[in-house]
């Protein structure tokens, strides 16, 4: 005989649910683990990466390892090339100007949306991030900066309250932050303090303006860490010694 029938949960709370479960979820799981690896400089640029050995690796099934492998070449962290996985390659200068003069646009939205749906524990768990991403610079741990920084920017995605907006920071981010974040780990310890201050510059943003102030404002200081990036990008000119000049001096 069947049972009493129960109202349904709602689609509020039953979305609620399964995106818990999607955050649990085994492939996701694994994915987030290689990105670590990516971070921490386990694995490199242009590195390949195989289903049998991360299968053996981390030891689940295959089935899973390749939903993640599909769900990384889907956000451009690993590509494929003759049917074998490699970590995606860097991104040239150009590519990062154009990346963050578009991200300065779609982040000043999403600030200007979130700043109405921000509330203090979100403003408290922001300074907590800024103050986790300055003592990992200090102790040079890249994969706890990588970390705190994505989960600093996916809250104000979150806030914003258009998905649409949150897709296009997500596909445009989520691909160059190994990346940006080896170039950091390579310039050292300075680098990722002052990438920590350009955070607590916009998080301040958030707390002071709002509106086409806000937005202009985040648009403007993304322009300036493109800039900052792209300078870590330059290639360094070895200068010359000072007995290397002296002997050239003699000779002429």
């Amino acid at each position: 005989m069947p049972g009493k029938q129960t109202k349904s949960i709602g689609i509020h709370k039953a979305a609620s649910v399964f995106s818990e479960l999607q955050h649990y979820s085994l492939p996701r799981a694994i994915s987030e683990k290689i990105h670590f690896a990516i971070l921490s400089g386990t694995l490199h640029p242009g590195q390949r990466i195989t289903e049998i050995e991360t299968c053996q690796a981390m030891g689940v099934s295959r089935a899973s390892i390749r939903e993640a492998f599909q769900q990384l070449r889907a956000l451009g962290v690993l590509t494929a090339r003759r049917r074998k996985t490699y970590v995606s390659g860097g991104p040239e200068r150009g590519e990062i100007h154009d990346l963050y003069r578009f991200r300065g646009i779609c982040e000043g939205l999403a600030a200007q949306a979130a700043k109405d749906h921000l509330e203090k524990p979100d403003l408290a768990r922001l300074e907590t991030l800024i103050l986790e991403m300055e003592s990992a610079s200090r102790k040079m741990d890249i994969g706890a900066f990588g970390k705190a920084d994505l989960e600093f920017h996916n809250l104000i995605w979150q806030a914003n309250g258009k998905e649409y907006l949150k897709r296009i920071l997500s596909v445009i981010t989520v691909p160059y932050h190994p990346f940006l974040v080896a170039l950091l780990r390579k310039s050292g310890s300075s680098a990722l303090l002052r990438m920590t201050v350009w955070h607590r510059k916009a998080l301040d943003d958030l707390r002071r303006f709002s509106g086409e102030n806000l937005r202009r404002r985040t648009e403007l200081h993304y322009q300036k860490v493109g800039e900052e990036f792209l300078a870590l990008m330059r290639p360094k000119t070895k200068k010359k010694s000072s007995a290397r000049r002296v002997r050239a001096g003699r000779v002429r």
